[in-house]
């Protein structure tokens, strides 16, 4: 997803007279149709000792998805789709668990948002997925958490599952679910991907079609004319309005995406499930009031739709392929936003890095935990009004690689921690409400662990231990990923070999 992580291997856009190198690319793949031949790859893999990657879509921002010299199972066809009309998962009151009884999607690992949703639609349905249509959603989507438009409504999608079907690191095929290997089940549920086991297919809620209320804001600045010091003054005033509104917002089931610098701001879109255009102004009205006041150049407008898929399939467009941008990103507690002083602070930091030329791209989301099965989500989550990013450009230009370079190391050791001080501080013993989606944050943070798990992490190496204990399933930053390590330059994405750590 982030083509920092190729390693600028074979880059597209170079000179034809350059040569093509693999380098961080992986070197085979198999296009899976069934779990036999998943088991026949892992077989290979470790009769050979040659180095195994997961690969679904490949949005992974941590380059999980690709590997020097790997063997990748490519999962991207595993495409079935099943509507159960009523499932019945009975939980166990002894672990506070409440039953589920009603519709299901059971969906191959390949599937991807867009086709679920239409899936879905078809039947009066509406699945918990991703913004981006092209995510697979049983693949990282759902292993690692999952945030979603309908995440503030519904919660997480790693709350959806009701069953997994896996193949396991000694080729086995079983089932996880909360009656069944519930360990597996529990750390498939937002333990982070591609680490316990293969997911050939998922079986998750499913909710009703219902009318969805929304909304597309920007806001623009003309920097060039006299009065621009007065005109960022008052759009950054109304910033930090916006922010006071999500802590409302979510908490009513609202979701919404937003991105904004110096220039401009963008709402696109705003999410209001079983709600109206109407219900949606009416929340957004001391923020539009504010606007007017000030003269604040902006442009909204409000939308209904019949059905989340109508909505989503608006303004959710399938995007380029591979990324424009590298960042870091954190999730925002509740109290941030709720206190003004801590606000202050927050937006404050935000002004100076725009100055820079660094851009805000956000999700104001409040996962509560809705369901009633327990799970690896990590429990900062449930405490998080925004999962925010810092963002800066980047060029697939290879004489810019170097430059490229630079500005990660600029990202990692720079904007990541200015962002944890705003955010909380670092996860950690007395604090572990704070954290990072480990499937958007900045892959070299040495306090990944804790940022990434929280207290779930002691439970998920007993549990890796178990179905994985030769560490078969690798990825950077995931849990067990310490016993091996990348050689080669940069660190962590050289295209040297996978080895065993040095102690």
């Amino acid at each position: 997803m982030e083509t920092f992580w190729q390693n600028n291997s074979c880059n597209p856009f170079g000179d034809r007279s350059t040569p093509c190198e693999v380098g961080n690319m992986i070197s085979y793949a198999v296009n899976v149709s069934a779990a036999a031949e998943i088991a026949a790859t892992i077989h290979f893999a470790r009769t050979h000792n040659v180095r195994f990657v997961v690969r679904n879509t490949g949005h992974d921002f941590n380059g999980r998805s690709t590997g020097a010299g790997g063997l990748a199972v490519w999962t991207h066809h595993l495409k079935s789709l099943e509507i159960i009309q009523n499932i019945e998962m009975k939980g166990d009151p002894d672990k506070g668990e409440q039953s589920y009884q009603g519709p299901a999607l059971k969906m191959g690992s390949g599937v991807q948002g867009v086709e679920a949703e239409h899936f879905a639609a078809d039947a009066g349905l509406v699945v918990v997925g991703g913004w981006c249509p092209s995510v697979g959603i049983a693949g990282g989507f759902t292993q690692g958490g999952g945030h979603s438009p309908l995440g503030s409504q519904f919660g997480m999608g790693a709350d959806q599952t009701l069953e997994f079907q896996v193949v396991t690191a000694n080729g086995s095929v079983v089932t996880a679910s909360p009656q069944e290997n519930s360990d597996l089940y529990w750390a498939l549920s937002g333990g982070g991907p591609g680490t316990y086991g293969i997911v050939t297919s998922v079986t998750v809620r499913a909710y009703p079609n219902m009318p969805v209320g929304g909304a597309f804001v920007s806001i623009t600045n003309d920097l060039s004319l006299p009065n621009a010091s007065t005109v960022l003054e008052n759009y950054w005033a109304t910033i930090q309005t916006w922010h006071t509104l999500l802590p409302n917002l979510t908490s009513t089931g609202i979701g919404a995406t937003f991105s904004y610098n110096n220039s401009l701001f963008y709402l696109i879109p705003l999410t209001a499930y079983n709600k109206t255009s109407k219900d949606v102004r009416a929340a957004l009205k001391p923020w539009i009031d504010q606007m007017d006041t000030l003269g604040v150049n902006y442009s909204a407008s409000f939308t209904d739709f019949p059905s989340y898929y109508s909505h989503w399939t608006t303004f959710a467009l399938p995007g380029p392929v591979g990324a424009y941008w590298q960042g870091t990103s954190r999730l925002v507690p509740t109290d941030i936003f709720d206190d003004p002083t801590s606000l202050e602070k927050f937006i404050g930091v935000q002004r100076k890095l725009a100055d820079q030329g660094v851009y805000a791209g956000a999700t104001a989301v409040a996962p509560r935990k809705l369901t009633g099965f327990a799970n690896a989500v990590l429990p900062a989550w449930r405490n998080t009004v925004s999962l925010f990013g810092l963002l800066t450009d980047w060029s697939d230009d290879p004489t810019r690689w170097e430059e490229m370079q630079e500005m990660q190391h600029y990202v990692d050791q720079e904007l990541r921690p200015l962002l944890k001080s705003v955010t909380g501080g670092t996860a950690g013993d007395g604090n572990w409400a704070r954290g990072s989606y480990l499937n958007e944050a900045s892959g070299d943070d040495p306090a990944w662990k804790q940022e990434f798990f929280g207290e779930n992490l002691q439970r998920l190496e007993e549990v890796k231990q178990r179905w994985d204990p030769d560490g078969l399933f690798w990825g950077l930053r995931l849990v067990g990923s310490e016993a091996r390590e990348i050689r080669g330059q940069p660190t962590g994405i050289g295209n040297g070999r996978l080895c065993k750590a040095e102690k």
